[in-house]
């Protein structure tokens, strides 16, 4: 007998929002109801960060908006998108939803500050012959710390 079937698929929903979003594509098998009450966006709303919407506004990669919440969650932790001109990639940790930042290393800044010396050199990895681009790495020659406060201090960070 089937105890789940008695309660409403809202109700499911909501508990299985609590969980991760790894539980709750293993619920997803349990049936039909299931299935259907992990589907939903207030499931995976809940999954995604809260500025989420905030974010996607603020990117400069053209994609198709995904239809659900559960398409978007997969896209965005299956890919990235970039912020602030390309300086920046964001996606989402597979298992917990969690914001995971890229950061470009031309953002970066590895001068100490009475120090004009260079502490670092960009090095060709990749020149592609076909396209116009080319790969390069940064190679750090001498450094104590790296100081990417600014670059954080201009982002919107929710805590959790």
């Amino acid at each position: 007998m089937d105890h789940f079937a008695k309660l409403p698929e809202g109700c499911i929903s909501e508990i299985v929002s609590f969980t991760s979003p790894a539980d709750a594509s293993a619920l997803s098998v349990i049936s039909k109801r299931f299935k259907s009450a992990t589907e939903s966006d207030t499931v995976w709303g809940k999954f995604l960060p809260s500025d989420i919407d905030e974010i996607i506004s603020k990117s400069s990669t053209p994609f198709d908006f995904p239809h659900t919440k559960k398409e978007l969650y997969m896209f965005l932790s299956h890919s990235h998108i970039l912020l602030d001109g390309g300086k920046l990639g964001l996606f989402l940790d597979k298992r917990t939803g969690k914001k995971c930042f890229i950061v470009a290393a031309s953002a970066l800044d590895f001068t100490e500050r009475n120090d004009s010396n260079r502490m670092y050199m960009a090095q060709e990895l990749i020149r592609s012959r076909l396209f116009t681009y080319s790969l390069y790495v940064l190679l750090l020659l001498k450094i104590k710390f790296v100081l990417i406060s600014q670059l954080l201090n201009r982002l919107f960070f929710n805590i959790g």
